[in-house]
């Protein structure tokens, strides 16, 4: 027993460093948002949640999977092949992407009418297609450093960007009363500082001296290749967890879609303090595992859906003890206007617990780099979260979206769990 754990030990820091920071880092948000509740209304709340989940979505629009194909490149590279890798990466991204960005400034109008409903202001949307561009630089050099599993180092970063960020928005949004656009400003401005300080930390280790010229388009055309499937991928992945806002938006009207981003934020809130933690120490530990261990695959992956198993039940019932304090204490701290909220929180927390499996689920098949089969999996659970979004939002309102995006995690679990068991099938 002793010895499992020591095994997992780094992985456990990793992980609780993660946990430790982001819970810091989604308390003083938190704090934060809560006061936001006095200053925006419902409706202003859910154009708010719109805005959030484009410059989640968009990014990934911009960076056709380059970062995403150079982490399953990573574990299968030496250092100077990384950093080569890394350039060649960069490079692509800035051709790709600066041609698509200048596309959407000139149409800003489209953008809002077709996407935000005409809810949004041009200035909004601008600030927004510039945090979606520098947000590659940003995630990349915290990829970099999760793959290194540098926890504490990565942690400090984010906590310092967090914090700038989280003074901006309070300077912009309560003192200047900018609102909606002072919270975006605020955020941008803090993935900016991640970016800078990762390009110094690159000129300070000379990875600038890493690429090659002959290289360069094979290494863009596998890039792209690898990558590729991960954009729909991403937006599959993005209709499944966020794509019900829209739907709400279309079906309801702003003020449903706030209360609902309200109870979606505990489900953030899950996905920063667990999810994110997890990402950034259990899969690069598993990548790592099956790299190293190539012959002992079938009992890697036994042991981690054992860990699986137990994580989501002991995560089931925390979040139900959890779900009947916040009915005991939601109504001394949020307004009455944000009450109905609390109805929908346990739904969407399960919904993320399925979602969580699928973390672990998903190991051997990342590692395999089965990414046509992820995104067929992930297609399959997003057409039925809308399916059954439009079906139910109607007749139910808040309560059909959050069945149906239940119901949808749950097969997502189920057809990584099969995929996974049909991946090792191979290995007889």
């Amino acid at each position: 027993m002793l010895k499992k754990l020591e095994e997992y030990l780094p992985v456990i820091k990793s992980f609780f460093a993660y946990a430790v920071g982001n819970a810091i880092l989604r308390a003083v948000t938190a704090i934060i948002a809560f006061m936001s509740l006095h200053i925006f209304s419902p409706a202003e709340f859910g154009v708010l949640a719109l805005v959030n989940n484009f410059v989640g979505i968009f990014p990934n629009i911009l960076n056709p999977g380059i970062r995403q194909a150079f982490g399953l490149e990573y574990f299968h590279l030496d250092s100077a092949g990384r950093r080569t890798v890394l350039n060649h990466a960069i490079i692509t991204y800035l051709v790709f992407s600066v041609p698509i960005l200048a596309i959407c400034f000139f149409k800003i109008d489209f953008i809002n009418n077709y996407i935000f409903l005409g809810s949004a202001t041009k200035t909004i949307i601008a600030v927004a297609l510039v945090y979606s561009f520098i947000q590659f630089f940003s995630e990349l050099y915290l990829q970099v450093l999760r793959y290194q599993m540098r926890a504490v180092l990565l942690t400090i970063v984010q906590l310092g960007a967090a914090g700038l960020a989280i003074s901006t928005n309070i300077f912009l949004v309560f003192y200047l009363h900018w609102g909606i656009l002072g919270a975006i400003c605020a955020n941008t401005i803090g993935i900016a500082a991640i970016s800078l300080w990762g390009l110094r930390q690159y000129f300070r280790h000379k990875t600038n001296g890493f690429w090659r010229v002959d290289q360069l388009s094979a290494h863009a055309k596998s890039l792209l290749k690898i990558g590729f499937p991960f954009v729909p991928n991403i937006l599959f992945a993005w209709l499944l967890s966020s794509g019900n806002r829209w739907l709400l938006a279309y079906f309801t009207d702003m003020e449903t879609v706030g209360i609902y981003a309200l109870a979606d934020m505990v489900g953030q809130m899950f996905n920063l303090c667990v999810l994110y933690p997890m990402s950034g120490s259990y899969i690069p530990y598993m990548l790592q595992q099956f790299a190293k261990y190539p012959e002992k695959a079938r009992d890697l992956e036994a042991r981690n859906k054992k860990v699986m198993w137990i994580t989501m039940g002991i995560t089931t019932v925390l979040i139900s003890f959890g779900t009947v304090l916040a009915f005991i204490i939601g109504p001394h701290i949020l307004p009455t206007k944000y009450l109905a909220a609390l109805n929908y929180i346990w739904f969407i927390l399960m919904g993320y617990v399925f979602f969580m499996g699928t973390y672990f689920s998903s190991c051997y098949l990342l590692y395999r780099k089965k990414t046509w089969l992820l995104l067929g999996i992930n297609i399959v659970a997003a057409v039925i979260n809308v399916l059954l979004n439009i079906a139910l939002i109607p007749l139910f309102s808040i309560y059909g979206s959050v069945i149906a995006l239940l119901i949808a995690y749950g097969l997502f679990f189920m057809l990584n769990i099969r995929a996974a068991f049909n991946a090792q099938q191979s290995l007889k």
